[in-house]
């Protein structure tokens, strides 16, 4: 903190605005200090910050031979610093997406003199867009942040500007598919870290943008009344599981439209106050999602007879079982927590007699009558709680059920302790290229869904067909609705009709060959991302202006 107050408040003498936002709160959970450096968190992993020696080159080169230059990610602060110490180089403009980079900036180095004459200034978020109608201006992007900030860093090289911008919030799964989709249709994107920024920052930015609407994925509490006060359209698409209940808008959102892939959900989002609903189910991604050859090594490695790729949802029933009890011994009047949880095991053992329905909820009203009235409202709904852990066991169940059938399983280590079933655990499969080969070359891929999910067809039977495999599903009026069973992909119902199915197909591969292609045919054809994202645009034809 020792340079912050000096540096701030020479940037104020030419920055006030930003200065002062630079003072709103920010996350900084994104960011840690490693023994390799500064990192950032970035889908699910850690990258660090610190410029190698060629990049440090490039970007002291780039520096002394521009006459505008604009560095797009401070990362670590360290090299953009040397410069400012040892060059006399031009004017200097560092941009920012995260706030707390250049916080951390602010307070590490002692830049006050450079900030105070002009020969740095700096830029956060949507101060990019008048920087890109500066004429001269040249850009070096952070070669790790490029990547994180992709959706800036591609309109940023465009010949053109953006006429139309769409912010999306950053973060979850399909965001950058999705993005690519509205791109193809002529929209730019905005990122919009939401767990990030201040609820300030985030207005400002908005205001700055104008973009035609705020796309999220899944959606997060008091967006549909932030948007509302901004007169700003909002699309949720709905697709994960949550063990959450909606909680009621604080006032009416009538520019909220809400997108779920479960029809069920409809009536929980009526009661939460949502007037505009729509179903709307998953997609592929053509682009991350496709065919791919393979070298003889690769083949044998991934051309397994059956494959299943998931998670084992192990390491999360032990935590949605502590959750679960907590929940209900804060009710007064309830049971002892082991008697709370002998009657739960008891539930899950009925459950588990049936997995083609789900129980759960008559069965919590039954077995739990004297707890049930009392967790209708609260914030945690303790039947998709119990959803979780049945999913989990019905999940080991089925695979433990095709021991001996050549079953390949890629996913988290809850997995290994099938091994001793005759069933053979490969670890986890990397995301993109690793799951696409083993999609592509499997000759039976599986789809084992959550038990209380029977409503909705999962994102991976849309991965397996745009990857050109064949899949065999659980069988569900949904599915059907999507997809002809015994042209497109297949289904069972019980783990004994699954054992079957495996068996058959593994008989008659070509069979199996020709469902996949018409699949694949379906997928390209109705299900793809652009598609749902040409849905999505729709509603803003009826939005009230």
């Amino acid at each position: 903190m020792s340079h912050l107050v000096a540096n701030l408040t020479a940037l104020a003498r030419n920055q006030r605005d930003l200065a002062e936002r630079l003072c709103w709160p920010v996350s900084d959970t994104q960011v840690r200090q490693s023994p390799q450096g500064l990192e950032r968190a970035h889908r699910r992993a850690w990258q660090p910050l610190t410029l190698g020696a060629a990049d440090s080159l490039a970007l002291e080169h780039f520096v002394a031979t521009s006459t505008q230059p604009l560095v797009l990610g401070v990362g670590d602060g360290v090299d953009v610093t040397r410069i400012l110490n040892t060059h006399a180089a031009p004017p200097l403009t560092v941009w920012e997406r995260d706030p707390w980079l250049l916080r951390l900036w602010l307070c590490a180095t002692p830049l006050a003199a450079f900030l105070e004459s002009g020969a740095l200034r700096l830029a956060l978020g949507s101060d990019l867009l008048k920087l890109r109608q500066q004429p001269g201006m040249t850009f070096w992007a952070h070669p790790v942040l490029q990547h994180q900030y992709a959706p800036e860093w591609h309109w940023l090289k465009q010949s053109q500007p953006p006429s139309r911008f769409i912010a999306m919030g950053t973060g979850e799964l399909m965001v950058d598919g999705l993005a690519e989709a509205f791109g193809e249709v002529g929209y730019a994107v905005w990122p919009l870290d939401l767990g990030l920024l201040s609820v300030e920052e985030l207005r400002h930015q908005v205001q700055q943008v104008a973009p035609v609407a705020l796309v999220v994925i899944n959606y997060k509490q008091g967006l549909a009344e932030f948007t509302e006060s901004l007169k700003l359209p909002l699309l949720t698409w709905e697709i994960d599981p949550t063990t959450d209940r909606m909680t009621k808008l604080a006032t009416p959102a009538n520019r909220s439209f809400f997108f779920t892939y479960r029809e069920s959900q409809r009536a929980e989002l009526v009661r939460a106050g949502f007037r505009h609903i729509h179903y709307l189910p998953l997609a592929a991604h053509p682009r991350l999602r496709a065919p791919v050859p393979m070298s003889d090594p690769e083949r044998e490695r991934y051309a397994v007879p059956v494959a299943f790729v998931g998670s084992s949802m192990v390491d999360q029933l032990e935590r949605h079982r502590q959750t679960w009890l907590t929940l209900c011994t804060a009710i007064p009047g309830a049971p002892t927590a082991p008697e709370l949880l002998r009657r739960l095991d008891a539930l899950l053992t009925l459950q588990a007699q049936d997995d083609t329905q789900n129980l759960i909820p008559a069965l919590w009203e039954t077995e739990f009558a004297d707890l049930a009235p009392a967790t209708r409202t609260s914030r945690q709904d303790p039947l998709q709680l119990i959803g979780e852990m049945a999913a989990a066991a019905k999940r080991l169940r089925y695979l433990r059920a095709l021991g001996g059938l050549g079953l390949h399983v890629w996913g988290d280590a809850g997995f290994a302790s099938l091994a001793h079933a005759g069933v053979n655990y490969r670890g986890p499969a990397g995301y993109t290229d690793e799951l696409n080969k083993i999609y592509s070359h499997a000759r039976i891929n599986l789809d084992i869904g959550r038990l209380y999910q029977s409503d909705i067809v999962t994102l991976r039977v849309f991965d397996v067909l745009s990857c050109g495999g064949f899949v065999l599903c659980e069988q569900h009026p949904v599915l059907e609705a999507l997809f002809t069973v015994g042209e497109d992909l297949d289904v069972y119902r019980t783990p004994e009709d699954l054992r079957a199915k495996v068996s058959y197909y593994t008989a008659h591969p070509e069979q199996a060959q020709r469902l996949a292609a018409a699949g694949h045919a379906k997928v390209l054809r109705e299900h793809t991302l652009t598609a749902r994202a040409q849905t999505l645009l729709k509603t803003l034809e009826t939005t009230p202006g």
